[in-house]
């Protein structure tokens, strides 16, 4: 089967929802697909070259217009069976143009990326969404068809192989990863209360990259290592020698960075906010589900606990074959496959244009970025026109 899959960002530039993409290619190509990925001008097209993968990158720096009537004759030209797009505001809006079956990956349910689902939501005949909470999000923030709607958590292709056993041969510090960016949705003002705590025998390492000088001074702490944005080998590295990980998330849609965690041993401390997390974490078990409201509080009793080292050994090896039970191959790839073919659906020659909708800072335009900012976490896509294609005008 050839299939479309469409993505935000460009190959080289991204985190959660082009990490999804590059494991469904992946996933997809191993199940003996034909994958073409569609994405914006990348600086670096090694990691198709690298794996093998048919690419079309188009340049954001054109017109809208443009733009859509390029990917448009790239579609009719391909014939795809099946267009699944993650995020990209073209393909959505060309939804209406295209003859075979199209599914809309939700990754949030707020933002412009919750709006964009909205588009031409009566030609797409399937959602995804990745928890259960965002499932009902949809219906309820965006009027979707829940029965158009499927639950499928995420996955991994290429999964970590450790020996989990050398993870704790010789501790003298257990190691506590934070991948979250600085920001109130990811949880950081509880981070920030967490550390604010003396720990014996416990060093945190947050990987968030910006940071205000004020916290820099706050957490100024030899057991609190802060970074910037790291390579993706040396976060790799990072990884694999961490023994917690801590996700206070207010809301996340299913967090590769969490899965990443389980397939290297990791225990998460996760919240109860929105999200998969508190349906994918068995307390006690696997790993741990604190409450939104106190997790700062529940978090610091838990690597406050006498016998900490002897729970995460066991609880370990339960997150490690959580992963491999359950997110390790491509049954995520296979669920979205789960659907009738169709051909030549009824199209149409005109749509309506809306400008892209994760616009961020313009460098030198002050005004223009916050403008950008507001739109985007007020959910605001801009309607520019109507592209006919029989005569090409907006």
């Amino acid at each position: 089967m050839k299939i479309v899959v469409s993505c935000s960002s460009p190959i080289d530039i991204g985190s959660g929802i082009l990490t999804y993409c590059k494991n469904l290619t992946l996933a997809l190509k191993g199940l003996s697909h034909d994958v073409v990925f569609i994405s914006p001008k990348s600086k670096s097209n090694n990691w198709f070259l690298n794996n093998n993968i048919e690419f079309y990158e188009y340049d954001s720096g054109s017109t809208e217009v443009e733009i859509l009537l390029d990917l448009d004759t790239l579609i009719q030209q391909l014939r795809p069976d099946l267009v699944i797009n993650n995020d990209n505001c073209f393909i959505q809006q060309l939804a209406p143009r295209i003859t075979c079956y199209f599914i809309a990956i939700g990754h949030l349910a707020n933002y412009t990326i919750g709006s964009l689902l909205k588009i031409n939501s009566e030609y797409v005949d399937k959602y995804i969404a990745i928890s259960t909470d965002m499932k009902l999000d949809f219906v309820k923030k965006y009027k979707l068809n829940s029965n158009k709607i499927k639950v499928v958590y995420n996955g991994l292709h290429s999964p970590a192989l450790q020996d989990l056993s050398k993870k704790y041969l010789s501790v003298s510090k257990i190691k506590v990863l934070i991948g979250a960016e600085f920001s109130k949705r990811k949880g950081a003002d509880k981070l920030i209360k967490l550390l604010g705590n003396n720990f014996n025998n416990i060093e945190f390492h947050w990987t968030a990259g910006y940071l205000p000088a004020s916290v820099k001074n706050k957490l100024n702490h030899p057991s609190v290592h802060l970074y910037d944005r790291l390579a993706k080998d040396e976060f790799s590295q990072l990884l694999s020698e961490s023994h917690i990980i801590l996700m206070p998330s207010r809301e996340e849609g299913c967090p590769m960075l969490l899965l990443e965690a389980l397939s290297n041993g990791i225990v998460p401390i996760v919240s109860d906010g929105i999200g998969s997390m508190k349906e994918i974490i068995k307390h006690g078990k696997n790993g741990y589900v604190c409450s939104l409201d106190k997790w700062e509080d529940e978090a610091k009793s838990i690597l406050l606990e006498p016998f900490l080292l002897d729970e995460l050994k066991i609880k370990s090896i339960a997150a490690k074959k959580l992963f491999d039970d359950s997110f390790s191959k491509s049954e995520f790839a296979t669920e979205l496959l789960d659907f009738k073919p169709t051909k030549n659906k009824c199209t149409k020659n005109e749509i309506e244009v809306y400008k892209w909708h994760r616009n961020g800072r313009v460098k030198g335009r002050l005004f223009v970025s916050l403008l950008n900012l507001i739109r985007y976490r007020l959910g605001f896509i801009q309607k520019i026109g109507k592209l006919n294609f029989l005569n090409e005008r907006v």
